[in-house]
């Protein structure tokens, strides 16, 4: 090579432009691409992990519009997290209508949430709607208001099965009453009947009265 100046010049250049084995800084996008299916594969030193394992997969569909799912897994643990669109499920595949599916199996407990505030925010008052919670199920206000007072709520809903493979369900939701402020009444309902709705068994008003039955 160094007989031909113009060879050596023009593969020292070249190689300077690869990436190591051993690693380094990639300046611009890295783009894998295959037919339907791309793999990112890690294969951490040792022998437990073999020849490693499919640590991303991206998977492409035919369908119009096109859609991709992408799944994180770890070693022996297949999708652990699957983005389906912009559908987001963690231990399973989201369903089509499900932004956030969480599955833990029958071992573990589904989710904890944590958060640590000793004073709680700048407010002093536990009551203010601004102070911190642990969990907060808002329907937000989307621009228009609702076409009636009831229609729109937010609802924490629980279900599980009987022995005879039936749904039970319960749920406690809020919903507005009136027009103005302190207008919001709690929900409490279970079932579900034969149509598959919840019956309402008792509800806390605006005022403060419990209403049973």
């Amino acid at each position: 090579l160094n007989d031909d100046a113009a060879l050596n010049t023009t593969l020292t250049t070249s190689i300077a432009t690869k990436l190591p084995l051993a690693g380094g800084t990639l300046t611009g996008a890295l783009t894998l691409q295959s037919a339907g299916v791309v793999t990112l594969k890690a294969a951490p030193l040792g022998a437990t992990y073999g020849t490693g394992f499919n640590a991303i997969t991206v998977t492409g569909t035919a369908g119009s519009p096109n859609t991709s799912t992408i799944g994180f897994s770890n070693y022996g643990v297949t999708d652990a997290m699957v983005i389906e669109g912009s559908n987001v499920g963690i231990g399973v595949t989201p369903e089509s209508t499900i932004k956030l599916d969480v599955s833990s199996g029958a071992t573990h407990h589904v989710a904890r949430f944590r958060f640590s505030d000793d004073n709680n925010g700048a407010s002093n008052n536990i009551l203010a709607h601004e102070y911190h919670a642990g969990v907060e199920i808002e329907n937000v206000y989307s621009g228009a208001v609702p076409s009636a007072n009831g229609t729109k709520i937010a609802k924490l809903s629980l279900s599980t099965v009987t022995a005879g493979g039936y749904g039970a369900h319960a749920s406690i939701h809020t919903e507005a009453t009136s027009n103005g402020y302190n207008a919001g009444e709690l929900v409490f309902s279970t079932g579900s009947d034969s149509s598959g709705n919840n019956t309402e068994h008792m509800r806390i008003g605006r005022t403060g009265n419990v209403g049973i039955g």
